[in-house]
């Protein structure tokens, strides 16, 4: 559940109304704030330039187990500032703060409440990928993305499949007992509420 303010839950039950993403890309050299809306949005000090449709954003998924929660921010190979950071180093971007709000527009086009983070995390590796499609000077279009994932998703990834067991928490954590009764719980659960108690 999205937690909007007074004026964004106005707006969100509102008969017009408009949403708009702003991403936030954190390069060592500076950093870089587009959204999706049609015209640039400010939000305090900080400025997003509009990248209409130019900019997409997979599905922002969210789950309470240990699967990798990765997101990518696609722009097409035209903006000439992130093909060049793409073929640069991968210093200038690895492991650095990505961050993704949603921001509510009123029926004026003008931004209603506060935006919302909608999801964190720190960007992994750029994929280009070309297409059949000819843009205006004669060239493939194409899309860069930018590869991200949530913290300490790289560590998790690592463990994603095991069984979760108490022999295997000694050896990753000698003397660590949290995982004792698992085993048990799992394959002869304990009826622990009386059926009488249940019906009060």
């Amino acid at each position: 559940m999205i937690a909007f303010d007074g004026t964004a839950s106005a707006a969100a039950s509102a008969t017009v109304r408009g949403a708009a993403l702003l991403v936030m890309m954190d390069f060592v050299g500076g950093a870089l704030r587009l959204t999706t809306w049609g015209d640039t949005i400010t939000v305090g000090s900080d400025v997003y330039t509009a990248a209409g449709t130019l900019l997409s954003v997979s599905p922002l998924g969210e789950s309470q187990d240990t699967k990798t929660d990765q997101l990518s921010v696609g722009l097409t190979v035209t903006n000439a500032a992130l093909l060049a950071i793409a073929v640069g180093s991968a210093a200038t971007y690895r492991n650095r703060l990505v961050t993704i709000y949603l921001q509510l527009m009123d029926a004026t086009f003008q931004r209603a409440g506060a935006p919302v983070l909608r999801w964190s995390g720190v960007m992994d590796k750029i994929r280009i990928t070309r297409d059949s499609t000819k843009l205006q000077d004669g060239s493939n279009g194409g899309k860069i993305e930018m590869l991200c994932s949530r913290y300490g998703m790289s560590r998790i990834r690592n463990h994603e499949g095991l069984r979760v067991t108490h022999a295997q928490q000694l050896v990753r954590f000698p003397g660590d007992l949290g995982l004792e009764f698992v085993a048990t719980l799992v394959e002869t659960p304990a009826r622990w509420l009386s059926k009488k108690f249940q019906n009060i």
